[in-house]
């Protein structure tokens, strides 16, 4: 039984206790509506009951949810950064955005039994950012534009990610790219093969945490 199924199990089990089961409880779909819908309205106590429960179905949004009252105490769930920590990450190894953005702050930032990483942080910006996320790809623009989280100005990756958020429409991206005057260097079309090869360079030799 793999980690995020003993975390998911554990949660059900102290919750039980504190929590009443959702009507909803065996259908997937209902519990996942009625704890996104509770969570959305502030009513965690609602959420976490249905969400405990679509967990259990390999639901990331409901992971994603759950670390994130884990992590806040929240819903009649004890404060736990471990529990909050493995959720957010099974929400985002399945590819859910918002909880790569999360990690990516959290990693930036540190604290709640985190220590910060950069180099982690950048990691989980790209897999936000591959999925078309404006914000990520801003970031990482600003990262390789001025340097920043310990890695070097680098004009072209910078010129990729501004060039992947203003053919989404993102007019600070659009201004940008017309400002930098980088015209010396091709688009990156003409370069996607290295780019993309220097992206997964950053990330080959990183700790998994």
């Amino acid at each position: 039984m793999n980690s995020i199924k003993k975390t998911i199990i554990a949660c059900c089990v102290s919750a039980t206790g504190l929590l009443a089961l959702p009507a909803s409880a065996g259908l997937f779909g209902n519990a996942h509506d009625d704890g996104v819908a509770a969570y959305e309205r502030g009513d965690y106590e609602g959420a976490a009951a249905n969400l405990l429960d679509a967990a259990t179905h390999d639901d990331p949004q409901a992971y994603f949810y759950l670390g994130n009252m884990y992590r806040h105490g929240q819903g009649g769930l004890a404060y736990d950064t471990g529990s909050a920590y493995r959720l957010i990450k099974a929400a985002a190894t399945e590819g859910y955005a918002p909880a790569c953005m999360e990690l990516a702050d959290w990693y930036n930032q540190g604290g709640d039994g985190l220590r910060a990483n950069p180099s982690l942080s950048i990691l989980w910006l790209q897999k936000a950012a591959k999925q078309n996320v404006v914000e990520a790809q801003m970031r990482l623009a600003d990262i390789y534009l001025h340097g920043q989280l310990g890695v070097l100005p680098d004009a072209e990756l910078a010129r990729h990610w501004l060039e992947l958020a203003a053919a989404q429409g993102n007019a600070q991206a659009q201004a940008k790219l017309s400002s930098l005057r980088l015209n010396a260097i091709p688009s990156s079309d003409s370069n996607s093969d290295r780019v993309a090869a220097r992206t997964v360079d950053l990330t080959a030799n990183l700790p998994r945490n």
